[in-house]
Parts: C-alpha cells; structure tokens; sequence
C-alpha cells in the first residue's frame, strides 16, 4: 500500500473535522460556552496539522527531509490543540485555578516532544523496498503519544461523568459524544504515535473508519442549539 494512501486517509480525516469544527463554532456562537470555544480552537489545530501531514504524503513521497520538517510542524500543532485539552481540564476540574496553568503545562510538555523529532530522525518503513510509511523515533513516539493521551483520557473522563450527572437533555448527549471522542482518539494516537511496523497495512483504514465516526458523531451529538421560540 503506497503512501499516498495513508496520505489520502489524513486528508479524508481533514475534511470530517471541518464538520465537526464548524459544529463546535456554532454552539460557542450561540451559547458562548467555553467548552465549545475550546473545541473549536483544538479542532482547528487539529485540521491544520492533518492537512500538513496530507500535503507531504501526497506530494512529497520519498523526500524524508521535508518529511521530518512537516512532523515536526505536526507535533507543534498537536500541541496547541491538546494544550486546550488541559486547559479544559482545570476549566471543568479545577474552577478556582486559572485554566490556562492546564494549557501551559501541555504546551510546554508538547515542546519536548517537538525538541526530541528534531534530534531524533523518523524512520522509513517499506513493503518490499517501497516506502509506504514513516514512523518516529521510540523516544518521540512516547513522548508524543503521551502528550495526546493523557489530556484526552483525562477530559474524556471528565466530560463522561459530566454526562452522565445531566438528566437526558441535549447538553447531555453534547458531553457525552465529546468524551467519546476523546477516548477514541487515543487508539488512533496509539496506532500513529507508538513504531509498530505491523499496523502500517491498516492505519488508512482505521483513520477512514476515524473519520466517518467524528461526522456520525457530529450529527448525532454535536446538534447547533435550538433557536428560540
């Protein structure tokens, strides 16, 4: 499988999340949440990181050096949109503590991870003496998939309790379908951050799945506010 496949799949998972942004910025339009807000500006991030890494799979094949520069790009995006994540945190978990202790500790955290790809070269991964993949240093891939997973796991949690405190209404099912997100989106963290040889075959397949579950969910949980009667 070429890599300009896994690079379609990333643009595929680009455009799901438009979706799902736009959703995020008409509830923060209409109920000036915060949690929406933060949302939108993580899923922001998010697409521009996966539009970038898109662009190198799909045009620059082969040309490990801009590779690594576009990853290294990647990861610094990721870490502005996951420092949201610990923003929201402190936000929902720590209200007498100002949130933004939440985003500057992600942030700096995610520095690391940007300061360790530049160090440590990706590694090429092929099929039969093609390159179908790239994967990053075990020291990177840790620390990257730490940076994603423990603001996810953590806010996902939260936003489930939270949920599950509401009685059935729509901020219920918005809560709910956010911390399902978030825990979902620590298996694809897994999948891409963590070098393991044996899921280059099925990483499009599972970012294609990713993708159409954030527009099934931006449908079924992410519904813009009611206008009022």
């Amino acid at each position: 499988m070429s890599i300009f496949f896994h690079g379609l799949s990333w643009l595929i998972a680009a455009i799901a999340w438009t979706f799902l942004s736009f959703r995020f910025w008409q509830n923060f339009i209409k109920t000036k949440s915060k949690v929406a807000e933060s949302f939108f500006y993580f899923s922001v991030f998010l697409i521009i990181s996966m539009l970038c890494t898109a662009v190198g799979q799909l045009f620059f094949i082969g040309n490990l050096s801009i590779l690594q520069a576009g990853l290294t790009l990647n990861i610094f995006l990721n870490t502005l949109a996951f420092a949201y994540f610990g923003y929201l945190i402190f936000y929902i978990k720590f209200p007498n503590i100002s949130p933004k202790i939440g985003f500057l500790s992600v942030f700096i955290f995610g520095l690391g991870a940007v300061i360790l790809n530049i160090l440590f070269p990706i590694r090429p991964l092929g099929e039969t003496g093609k390159l179908v993949a790239f994967s990053l240093h075990f020291l990177t891939g840790i620390c990257y998939f730490i940076l994603i997973a423990v603001p996810a796991l953590i806010l996902g949690f939260l936003l489930l309790k939270e949920a599950l405190s509401f009685p059935p209404s729509e901020e219920r099912t918005k809560s709910l379908g956010l911390g399902i997100l978030c825990i979902l989106g620590v298996l694809i963290s897994f999948l891409y951050a963590i070098p393991r040889p044996e899921f280059i075959s099925i990483r499009p397949f599972i970012m294609i799945g990713w993708a159409i579950g954030v527009i099934l969910l931006a449908i079924l949980t992410q519904k813009p506010p009611s206008p009022p009667y």
